[in-house]
C-alpha cells in the first residue's frame, strides 16, 4: 500500500469515527506501529492537519476541523 493510501485512510477514520489506534493502522496495512507513526507525523508536520494524541486513549485524534483531503475517495485511488 502506498503512503498516499494510508494517508486518506487515516483522515477518513479520524472524521468517520473520531479516533485511531498506531495498533488498529498498522494491523490494518500490515506495517509497523513505528511505519504508522510516521504516518501520522507526516500528516502532522507536511500537510498542517490538526493531529493531536489523546494518551487517555492512547489513540491520535483531530482538534480541529480539517478538510484538505475530503477531496480524497479511497475508491478512486485504487483505480489509479
Amino acid at each position: 500500500m502506498s503512503q498516499l493510501e494510508r494517508v486518506v485512510y487515516i483522515d477518513r477514520t479520524l472524521r468517520g469515527q473520531g479516533a485511531l489506534t498506531v495498533r488498529s493502522l498498522a494491523a490494518r496495512f500490515e506495517i509497523s506501529p513505528r511505519h504508522a507513526k510516521r504516518d501520522i507525523e507526516y500528516m502532522r508536520d507536511r500537510l498542517a492537519a490538526p493531529i493531536t494524541f489523546d494518551a487517555h486513549s492512547r489513540s491520535y485524534r483531530y482538534v480541529a476541523p480539517f478538510d484538505d483531503l475530503r477531496f480524497a475517495d479511497e475508491r478512486m485511488l485504487l483505480f489509479y
